[in-house]
């Protein structure tokens, strides 16, 4: 006796290897470095208020001076600090949940995949998908800095957008930017070719050397692991916030990782501290080395992998406190009223407080 397929499936039923509570995620990234290492102390990074808003100290009083007991002094002061207002951009997902399939598969003890759980799963993944391919976004200038709320959607601030080439405001000669973006000319709204303190470190490397002692990747990271500490004696230490490298992370792509564990290699019988094939997880002078698989998309030119050195103690997002995860359900309408919509809105953007203690090598 032969049986239709369809009754064949009725009788013997599927049978999951796994609990219908688990379900094999293969949307994921293969690595969120952002959303783990910027969101590292997450309950510090939520805030309220119409816009974020933060001032930086860029000089001093300029007062200071020898003199002698017999002086007079004309006092004076003047205003030293930057003010820095960066908006809120705003982010969706949602997922529609049809009630009879919600209701047919709550019933089922036996069914396929929980029928929520993929709803839920794939709007999370989505949405944190979409936050970190935005950390490594190329600088636009028109949806980052100069957007208007009021008719497009604004873009988080990218780390490429604060670490550029030559220390100055994105362009396509010093980092690339988006397509359809035009140069900057302030980034947060300071212009860091008047204000030189708000320019990141710069470094370069022969490509053509790349593991000369003098000229190659590792003498270039010896400089710019120097140009990013910055050391204070006791008296300022409680007023210019240093944080050494303890929040620091180098990063760059796929070629500039093996670049680099080639470079080590080559020095090996130079080194003091050797870098052998079998260690897990390459580092300079302490401080990890990691492989970014968005800066693939960077458009770096093959053969010349920039890296950049991150202060996560001075570039970190924000959410708003309200927002981070905030859900809402509205009804799918009259032409649909067998279905719900959840909706789940994050308000949030990044800040960089300090450009000098971030850095780039790139090739020259």
């Amino acid at each position: 006796m032969s049986l239709d397929i369809n009754d064949w499936l009725t009788v013997t039923r599927d049978e999951r290897i796994v609990g219908k509570n688990q379900l094999l995620n293969e949307a994921t990234k293969q690595r969120y470095f952002c959303m783990s290492k910027m969101w590292k102390n997450a309950e510090e990074k939520f805030r309220g208020g119409e816009n974020l808003v933060d001032h930086i100290q860029g000089d001093t009083l300029g007062n200071a001076g020898r003199y002698n007991p017999e002086d007079r002094f004309n006092v004076s002061t003047r205003d030293t600090t930057v003010p820095i207002s960066v908006p809120w951009a705003y982010l969706q997902a949602h997922y529609p949940v049809v009630r009879e399939a919600r209701e047919l598969n709550s019933g089922n003890v036996s069914a396929f995949v929980n029928y929520m759980l993929v709803l839920e799963q794939g709007c999370l993944v989505d949405k944190v998908n979409v936050m970190e391919e935005e950390c490594w976004a190329l600088p636009n200038r028109e949806l980052m800095e100069d957007a208007n709320t009021e008719l497009q959607a604004r873009q988080p601030y990218s780390i490429l957008s604060f670490i550029t080439r030559d220390g100055l405001a994105p362009s396509a000669t010093n980092g690339g930017l988006a397509t359809g973006s035009s140069a900057w000319t302030t980034i947060q709204s300071i212009n860091p070719t008047t204000r030189t303190w708000f320019r990141n470190q710069t470094q370069n490397y022969n490509s053509a050397a790349k593991n000369d002692l003098n000229d190659g990747i590792v003498p270039a990271m010896d400089a710019m692991i120097e140009e990013v500490q910055f050391d204070m004696p006791g008296e300022l230490a409680k007023y210019a916030e240093d944080q050494g490298l303890q929040n620091q992370c180098i990063v760059t792509n796929l070629e500039g990782l093996t670049d680099y564990k080639a470079a080590l290699r080559s020095l090996n019988d130079q080194m003091s501290m050797l870098s052998d094939p079998t260690i897990r997880g390459a580092q300079f002078n302490g401080v990890p080395v990691k492989f970014i698989s968005e800066l693939e998309n960077a458009g770096w030119t093959a053969g010349q992998p920039d890296f950049l050195f991150i202060n996560f103690s001075f570039l970190f997002p924000f959410v708003h406190t309200n927002n981070y995860m905030r859900e809402e359900i509205t009804p799918g309408g009259p032409e649909h009223p067998n279905k719900t919509v959840v909706w789940k809105f994050t308000w949030n953007n990044v800040i960089c407080r300090s450009r000098r203690r971030q850095g780039r090598i790139s090739a020259s």
